[in-house]
């Protein structure tokens, strides 16, 4: 036994020299031809030591050491083919796979895509061949209820939609944009609003909403609204370049606030200065608006952080924020 191991130890030293002897070092494609070379040095250790594992089982039968030592030497290959087999039939969650045209008609939550239409797929994680439906592109627009649309995916388990132009969705117009998505619910054939972005300007409790703002239907089935645009709006009596509203089933204002960056405010005789930090607006249940800045005194200079005004009546008071 001690030749045996005697025998290997010069195999392994004379394979490391035979192999690192041609090598250079300082080029890179060197680095490449080591690896392979460290590669096959790990194998013939690897293919010793499993003949090995045959001269140390001397007192087992014939055929139960050729067994174990063969086992030994083809263990890595049958764990990895194994895995590399699992792997194929079980497939990768999420991994994407596209048709570019669809020979047929492919309906997706009620929507017909036409042939030639685009469609995006996922491994669903159960078998390689096993995939769904996460997005389709018409190759012309295609109706989903009453809408007409251009793509249709799924985001968080409800369809988001491309209008191919502007339309009314739930009462509110939405954008055509290729950029502005919509999201919607369908419950018994029905289109529900989710959330969009609007296609023209809206006037709520006294609150002008410029195109663009994002409407988004809440639980119990009001309305958020949030607005941030390039330039500031004049809004409440206060200029603002991004606010948000809540409103109730009926449209009725319940909460508004906004702020602006970027100009300065001037109230009731006080300067926010909006130029150097934020400026905030928040209007309250008695209808004053409540505003906090960095601000001081147009006349007086006496530093100022948070200010109640009354619109109708230009009545001001210092507030604590």
């Amino acid at each position: 036994m001690s030749e045996i191991l005697r025998a290997m130890k010069h195999f392994i030293l004379f394979f490391l020299l035979l192999t690192t002897s041609k090598m250079c070092w300082a080029d890179m494609a060197g680095l490449g031809v080591f690896v392979i070379h460290v590669l096959m040095v790990v194998l013939a250790i690897w293919i010793i030591v499993g003949v090995s594992i045959y001269f140390v089982l001397h007192k087992l039968p014939f055929r139960k050491r050729l067994g174990f030592s063969g086992l030994f030497l083809v263990g890595p290959l049958i764990l990895f083919g194994g895995n590399m087999a699992l792997e194929a039939a079980v497939g990768y969650p999420g991994k994407p796979s596209i048709e570019l045209s669809t020979p047929r008609p492919v309906q997706f939550f009620g929507a017909v895509f036409p042939a030639g239409s685009r469609l995006d797929y996922e491994q669903d994680g159960r078998f390689f061949w096993m995939k769904k439906l996460v997005k389709a592109e018409g190759s012309s627009p295609v109706m989903l209820g009453n809408l007409q649309i251009k793509t249709l995916s799924v985001k968080a388990g409800l369809p988001e939609i491309t209008l191919s132009n502007s339309q009314r969705v739930g009462g509110w117009f939405c954008s055509g944009d290729g950029w502005a998505d919509t999201t919607v619910e369908i419950k018994a054939s029905e289109v529900i609003l989710v959330s969009c972005r609007t296609a023209i300007k809206y006037q709520l409790g006294g609150v002008e909403w410029p195109a663009n703002t994002e409407v988004t239907r809440d639980d119990k089935g009001g309305w958020s609204l949030f607005w941030q645009g390039q330039g500031s709006v004049d809004n409440l009596g206060v200029r603002v370049d991004s606010m948000n509203a809540n409103y109730d089933r009926g449209l009725k204002l319940t909460k508004w606030s906004g702020s602006v960056f970027g100009e300065n405010i001037e109230v009731g005789g006080y300067v926010f200065d909006g130029k150097n930090s934020p400026v905030s607006f928040e209007l309250l249940i008695d209808g004053r608006i409540k505003i906090q800045g960095a601000g001081r005194g147009s006349k007086t200079s006496e530093a100022i952080s948070c200010l109640n005004w009354l619109r109708k009546t230009g009545a001001i008071e210092s507030c604590t924020g």
